[in-house]
């Protein structure tokens, strides 16, 4: 109990600050690249502003149909130095966060594609870019309907001017491999801190609990104790409640004595069959043995109370099924799932009892009608010691409420899982589930 109690601490407090790193990583690579592709935009803008043009040096375009180097060149469609636009006026709004120095920093081409599709090409500001290369870019970016995006590590954008498109390719290379350097950077600390707070965490659990540790101890041993100590009057009362009733017949009040101390034998042993069961869940023996005939064994011990009930009792079990654990154990589950749903069952109602298997795992289900109405909220508690979903019913039915805290006592020493359900409100359904040995 307390090994997995350590274990579900340090898995939870991992876990948390995982979450909270993987938010961290991603809202700041997250707002890193929407900066860069922000920056990105806003020079481009900076460089289309008047119809497309850039700033060429050389004040010649190259026209891609035209192979011939003598062929005569197009007036320059660039910027002259003298008369770069200025980052005020008109269009002063993004772009006073650009230095006018933006188009001899940056590396670019642009593409200007007319009504017939001939292609002119400026590459005077980019040396990695060849004329096929530019071309393969254009066509594939006309071939979509998208007018801004990437293409490689270039990020373009889409201008019409007079019947023709111009494309502008911003290079940005550097600012892609910065921004990927700090996704792994980022990501790789992460990771390192997040392996470094398990470790500790690991290392600081035991202290951590220790006081829950400690506690959970006492309340084992008091239980332990107490029932051990409980034992001895009540064999004493029994005992003497036997001889009265020798000496003057039998008698209402003896009779209630009987009952009721028998009851609280029940509830002792059950206590110190629990606080045993979760002590030494690590340690209880397992062997092969035929879950099978287990099942139908204990099952018809019940053919009886169902006839007196005028309960039907349905029986569906797979044959030539084992499972590898305790078998006095798991007989007792088995008990203690038909007892509850022929302690519940509704008046000439229906327990069912279902085991079969599977290629990874072993079901047993126990299901019964029943008067009450079960809440699907009320069911995360059904395994609670004493808690009963209907605690009017305690000197009816003769519970304690501590059966199926027993039960999953049980299931937990054998590694599996236990839940309980309702499919309409009037039944009750607990499924048991062991991994196939």
């Amino acid at each position: 109990m307390i090994k997995k109690l350590k274990k579900r601490f340090v898995l939870l407090s991992v876990g948390s600050i995982f979450l909270l790193l993987a938010v961290i990583v991603t809202g700041i690579n997250t707002l890193n690249y929407r900066t860069v592709v922000r920056q990105a935009d806003d020079t481009l803008a900076y460089l289309t502003e008047n119809s497309g043009e850039t700033f060429n040096p050389d004040g010649n375009s190259v026209p891609l149909d035209t192979p011939d180097s003598n062929a005569p060149q197009k007036p320059d469609r660039g910027f002259p130095k003298n008369r770069m636009p200025k980052p005020s006026g008109i269009n002063g709004g993004i772009f006073n966060k650009l230095s006018p120095e933006t188009p001899y920093e940056s590396r670019f081409f642009t593409v200007t594609v007319d009504e017939n599709g001939n292609k002119n090409a400026e590459l005077s500001n980019i040396v990695s870019v060849d004329e096929n290369t530019a071309a393969e870019y254009a066509d594939i970016i006309l071939s979509g309907n998208s007018r801004k995006g990437f293409i490689k590590s270039f990020r373009y954008c889409v201008k019409a001017e007079n019947g023709s498109s111009v494309i502008t390719f911003l290079d940005c290379g550097r600012r892609i491999n910065a921004f990927l350097n700090f996704l792994i950077t980022s990501t790789v600390v992460s990771v390192l801190g997040l392996v470094v707070m398990a470790l500790i965490l690991t290392f600081f659990a035991g202290k951590i609990i220790k006081p829950i540790a400690e506690s959970y101890e006492k309340q084992k041993r008091f239980i332990t104790d107490a029932g051990h100590e409980i034992k001895t009057p009540l064999t004493i009362i029994n005992a003497n409640a036997d001889l009265l009733e020798m000496d003057i017949g039998e008698n209402e009040c003896l009779s209630d004595i009987k009952e009721q101390s028998k009851r609280l034998t029940e509830l002792t042993n059950n206590l110190v069959y629990l606080s045993k069961m979760e002590e030494n869940e690590d340690k209880i023996k397992m062997i092969d043995f035929p879950l099978s005939d287990i099942v139908n064994d204990i099952s018809d011990g019940f053919e009886h109370l169902a006839n007196v009930k005028e309960v039907s009792f349905i029986r569906s079990i797979q044959p030539m099924i084992t499972l590898k654990g305790n078998e006095s154990a798991v007989s007792q589950l088995v008990s203690i799932l038909l007892d509850n749903a022929f302690k519940y069952v509704s008046e000439k109602g229906k327990v069912e009892l279902n085991l079969k298997q599977d290629n990874t795992c072993i079901t047993l289900e126990a299901k019964n009608d029943t008067d009450m109405i079960i809440k699907k909220e009320n069911l995360s508690d059904i395994f609670d010691r004493f808690y009963r979903l209907d605690s009017s019913r305690n000197s009816e039915t003769g519970g304690h409420g501590i059966g199926l805290s027993i039960a999953k006592a049980v299931v937990n020493a054998h590694g599996g899982k236990i839940n309980a359900s309702t499919s309409n409100g009037k039944d009750f359904i607990i499924t048991v589930i062991f991994k196939k040995s």
